[in-house]
Formats: structure tokens, C-alpha cells, sequence
């Protein structure tokens, strides 16, 4: 039996990770198995050069009806992969995940359990445990977001995001790199003023290699000022965000 009567399309994007994805994908077949009434897994392959779509093939034929995906002829980034998988989620929430197995599938019930008060549920990684060049891009990613966009989300770069199908499908997504996660969140807050924020493990990369690079975190603040430029000429007032600061109540989870 489910723990929660919900449904959930867990959404993918995956590039070069033939090493990584299929083991991935299982575990999150058996943790939304035991704690869903409904799932599918969606995976956007961004163009891999290496054996990517073979993997994908096998995973459709292990996971008839449950596991669906797409694939680009050629790179056009993290942000546009998500953002055509969020645009096939069929389910009533949407996981978003990554390929690279670092998030544990274990702790989706977390988020689960957060999401009957608010479409929007944001993982925050206790301890970033990806390569340096990651940790220093999302520090200066979410140390950007929060001055130059206002938001007071605790680690809005972290991947691992629950939100309700219905709104996030209606979002008009442009960040083509992983600035999506934060145009993301602002974009969600403009038609709801809920967030929940769960404290969550991040593991190490066990196979394949980081697609974050320092050019990530030293274009961040060019990158973020597009996207700033292109949420004032939607309305001028949209990026100062009504939004209450979670730290306390995450820092009681992280102390529990």
C-alpha cells in the first residue's frame, strides 16, 4: 500500500551519464513505487555523445507505461531538457531530479509530506558533496539569487524540487542552463506565496563527471542580470518577492 495517495512524474534531464542513469532511475522507480498511488519517470536526453539512448531504450522496455523519454539531436542545455520534460508530466506533482544518482530517491516521502500546504517544495542539501567546481557554482548562485533577486531560498540551485503539476506547466521557462531552477522558483512564487523548504542528504557522484564548470559560477551574475532584465519587463515589482525566510524552521530540521 502507498503511503501517500498522490501522484508523481519524476522528471529527468540526463547528458552523457550512460554510467549513472540506469541505476538512478531504478532507485526512483522503487522509492515512488512504495510511496505513490501513481508515477512515471521522464527522461530528456540533451544530446548524448555517449550511450545514453541505448540505456534509455532498456529502461522503457524494464518500465512499459512507466518510463517515457525524449532526446535532442544536439546540446541546448540543462534548462531547456528540464523544461521539455516538465512539459510532459502527466501526474499531479512533478519531481525534479537528476541522473547522477546524488539524491537520494529515499527521501522523496520528505517531500511528499510537505506538499498538502504548498505547491512548491525546495531540497536543501545538508552538505554539497559534488565536485568543486559545482560547489563553488552554486554558492555563488544562490548567494547571487538572494541579492540581486531578493529570494530568500535557502539552496534554490539544489536540483531536488516537488511541485504541483498544474502551475508549473503554465510557466514560460527561458533559462536555457541551470538558472532555470531559480527563474523557476520566482516564477512559481508570482502565483503562489507558499514554500516549504526539507533539509536533504546529497551523495557523491559514483560514476560519469560533472557538467557544472567554474564558467558556471563566473557567468552567475551576467546570467542572473538576463534573467532580471527579463523579469522586469513582465512587470516591474515581480522579482521583489513576498516571501518568508525559512531559515528557522530549517535549521530546526537540520538540529532534529
Amino acid at each position: 500500500m502507498a503511503l501517500f495517495d498522490v501522484t508523481v512524474s519524476a522528471v529527468i534531464p540526463a547528458l552523457d551519464e550512460e554510467q549513472t542513469l540506469a541505476a538512478s532511475v531504478r532507485e526512483l522507480a522503487e522509492a515512488l513505487e512504495g510511496a505513490t498511488s501513481g508515477w512515471e519517470i521522464i527522461v530528456v536526453d540533451g544530446g548524448s555523445t555517449d550511450g545514453t539512448p541505448k540505456v534509455c531504450g532498456e529502461l522503457a522496455a524494464e518500465y512499459p507505461g512507466r518510463f517515457r523519454w525524449m532526446r535532442f539531436p544536439q546540446d541546448r542545455g540543462y534548462g531547456a531538457a528540464l523544461a521539455a520534460g516538465i512539459q510532459l508530466a502527466e501526474m499531479q506533482y512533478t519531481l525534479l531530479t537528476e541522473a547522477d544518482g546524488q539524491y537520494p530517491a529515499a527521501q522523496i516521502p520528505r517531500l511528499i509530506q510537505e506538499a498538502w500546504r504548498t505547491p512548491l517544495v525546495l531540497g536543501v542539501r545538508t552538505k554539497h558533496r559534488g565536485s568543486t567546481s559545482s560547489r563553488i557554482a552554486s554558492r555563488i548562485v544562490n548567494g547571487l539569487s538572494r541579492r540581486m533577486l531578493g529570494l530568500a531560498a535557502s539552496d534554490i540551485d539544489c536540483a531536488f524540487k516537488l511541485v504541483d503539476t498544474r502551475l508549473l506547466r503554465t510557466l514560460y521557462l527561458l533559462s536555457p542552463g541551470r538558472l532555470i531552477h531559480v527563474e523557476l522558483t520566482i516564477r512559481m512564487l508570482q502565483l503562489t506565496k507558499g514554500v516549504a523548504e526539507v533539509a536533504i542528504d546529497h551523495r557523491p557522484r559514483t560514476g560519469g563527471r560533472s557538467k557544472s564548470t567554474f564558467r558556471d559560477g563566473a557567468f552567475a551574475a551576467c546570467d542572473l542580470l538576463s534573467l532580471q532584465r527579463r523579469l522586469d519587463d513582465d512587470e516591474p515589482n515581480l522579482r521583489i518577492l513576498d516571501m518568508p525566510d525559512p531559515q528557522p524552521q530549517l535549521e530546526a530540521a537540520l538540529s532534529a
